[in-house]
């Protein structure tokens, strides 16, 4: 069994957002701000904690902001029951001998004007409300929280002797604590007979005496504490430290490493996790301070916990399946794990389009009907950097690294670029246009297959894509290709996005920049790239007349270096060096940019 779906109704950003999950592992991805904590916060709402212990309630300052209604409502469908577990959860079906049950619950605000002090909660469990307020399916159905960590040694400092009571709790029986405590207490009885302790019990009170016998006269002792389990491990504390040396208060550690600590006595707790049928293990930002390399350890590590399951064969016990839900914003761990894990959670403006009641919304990319195909085309190309198109509203396809290093530099230091003689709101003006361009994801796909990147973006799930602005930059160059392939890519790109964004020119990037009259700085460029090939140079381009024979010679000559190319432009650009903008490159700059309020038409220094 697994958790298939949440509903959630006037929940903080969440206006009416249905949430759906895989059964082994789902990532949850999407811009700050997008309702990924909330999701998490909802379902820690539902469904009790493992370890019994809540520390999250329903309150006022959940209700939706812009609602009417007093109240907001939070539901999950449970799927794929067996048949032990239909008879179990008979009550939570929605339909007899289903194998999905449905559990919920909805609070009511307080409300003054009606002496409603405090809020209520309704447990509800198959569309009918429950008397128990920790409705039947919470003693089998569970979760564990990981919060995101930013400061684990405080953490740990914090709650460690909890947690290490927690610890022992779940993982000894009670015939082994209580032999613990015993033997911990006949240690602190014999302590406080020793010397030490006896004389300075018998110091405090004689000087206690003397204070006290001329009224009523007290004595004192010194010694420890009663030995229950909570005063015990309340000193323990955790130490860290490389494998072979001996370990030292954590603060001597890195935070990375505090934090996989902290995570490490957190995962003690899925060992509880057999004794129920289901638990949703829900991990917030498990990136923090971890570099590259520790991330996807720890994703390999949720990975073999997404596919754990504690139930012996042909056993009647619990299930103990084990559920994973994680949000993240690192690209890292996103490009690490199957498209078809990933749903995406963004922010919708209200159908007025207005920016003020924004609402959330989740789309799953498993249920976006890509092709195997083009599935397995991004899963395989989904690279660190390609992951970010996952996180942007807009996004700019481009075909190779070239433009993808180029036209940013070209657009700050070109075409956007501040110059003394202006004016302040042309300054304003221009660094806004700037900030725009900047927060799109500009990404180079190694090639000409746009498509399914395309449908990946703008294919629709209850009518909200991944991104709201697509651009593509492309050619229709057929030098190096079929002929018949480039309309109909072309027009694959412009049926997805718009025709007005994409912009295509009629030669290869590299050939656009030589016509552009750039030959001057792409010489100088060529020679700093190869010093001694000026007689090549003179002999490809300076000795022919037509521009097409040159432009095509001037890609033939750099083929095999476009990226140093590039590289070596954008420095020459940043130095102050005379460089003209292609128009189609200017024209998609200024739609990115949403460029409508300046002349810009000047691509020069």
């Amino acid at each position: 069994m697994y958790l298939q779906r949440l509903t959630l109704e006037n929940f903080r950003s969440c206006k009416n957002s249905e949430i759906l999950f895989k059964n082994d592992l789902t990532v949850l991805v999407g811009e700050n701000n997008s309702g990924k904590s909330n999701i998490i916060d909802a379902i820690r709402l539902l469904v009790s904690p493992l370890n019994q212990r809540r520390d999250r309630y329903c309150e006022d300052e959940d209700i939706r902001f812009d609602t009417d209604k007093n109240e907001f409502k939070i539901s999950a469908i449970i799927d794929n029951l067996n048949n032990d577990q239909k008879g179990l959860y008979i009550t939570s079906q929605l339909e007899s001998d289903s194998d999905q049950i449905q559990i919920g619950l909805t609070y009511e605000g307080s409300d003054l004007s009606k002496s409603i002090l405090r809020g209520r909660t309704n447990f509800w469990a198959g569309g009918q409300a429950t008397t128990n307020p920790e409705y039947e399916s919470s003693d089998y159905i569970r979760h564990v929280y990981l919060p995101p960590l930013r400061d684990a040694i405080s953490s740990l400092n914090y709650s460690q002797g909890r947690k290490v009571k927690y610890i022992i709790d779940s993982i000894c029986g009670p015939e082994e604590t209580e032999e613990f405590v015993e033997k911990a207490s006949n240690t602190f009885n014999e302590l406080n007979q020793h010397s030490v302790i006896k004389k300075v019990s018998e110091k405090v009170t004689a000087k206690l005496t003397e204070l006290t016998e001329g009224v009523i006269l007290q004595q004192s002792s010194i010694e420890f504490p009663n030995t229950e389990l909570g005063e015990l491990v309340r000193n323990l504390k955790f130490k860290l430290a490389n494998q072979g040396l001996k370990p030292a208060e954590i603060q001597q550690s890195g935070l990375g490493y505090a934090n996989l600590l902290y995570m490490a006595s957190i995962l003690v707790e899925l060992d509880s996790a057999r004794e129920v049928d289901l638990t949703v293990f829900l991990v917030e930002e498990p990136e923090a301070h971890l570099h590259p390399q520790l991330q996807m350890v720890l994703l390999d590590l949720l990975k073999e916990y997404s596919m754990k399951s504690n139930k012996p064969e042909g056993s009647d016990k619990p299930e103990g399946k084990i559920q994973v839900v994680v949000t993240t914003h690192s690209p890292n761990l996103t490009a690490n794990v199957s498209i078809n894990n990933i749903e995406v959670i963004k922010s919708i403006n209200d159908e007025n389009g207005n920016n003020n009641y924004p609402y959330t919304a989740a789309i799953p990319i498993w249920e976006l009907g890509l092709e195997d195909k083009a599935r397995n085309k991004i899963d395989r190309y989904l690279t660190v950097t390609r992951a970010s198109l996952l996180f942007s509203n807009k996004v700019t396809l481009v075909e190779g690294l070239a433009e993808a290093l180029l036209i940013p530099v070209m657009t700050k230091h070109i075409l956007y670029k501040i110059n003394i003689s202006d004016s302040e709101e042309v300054i304003k003006l221009k660094k806004r246009k700037i900030a725009k361009f900047i927060g799109t994801t500009f990404l180079s796909i190694d090639g000409v297959d746009f498509k399914p990147y395309l449908e990946l973006l703008k294919m629709q799930y209850k009518n909200c894509s991944i991104a709201d602005e697509v651009y593509v930059l492309t050619d229709d160059d057929i030098a190096y290709g079929d002929d018949k392939e480039v309309p109909s890519r072309i027009d694959d790109a412009k049926r997805l996005v718009g025709a007005n964004n994409v912009k295509i020119s009629k030669h290869t990037f590299e050939a656009e920049l030589f016509r552009a009259g750039n030959e001057t700085l792409l010489k100088e460029v060529f020679l700093d790239l190869h010093p001694n090939s000026n007689t090549k140079w003179q002999d490809k381009i300076e000795s022919k007349s037509e521009i097409d024979e040159q432009s095509s010679n001037f890609v033939y000559l750099i083929e095999k270096r476009k990226g140093d190319l590039a590289q070596l432009i954008s420095e020459k650009i940043v130095e102050g060096k005379t460089f003209s903008i292609p128009n189609h490159i200017s024209e998609i700059i200024e739609l990115i940019s949403n460029v409508n309020e300046i002349d810009l038409t000047d691509n020069e220094n």
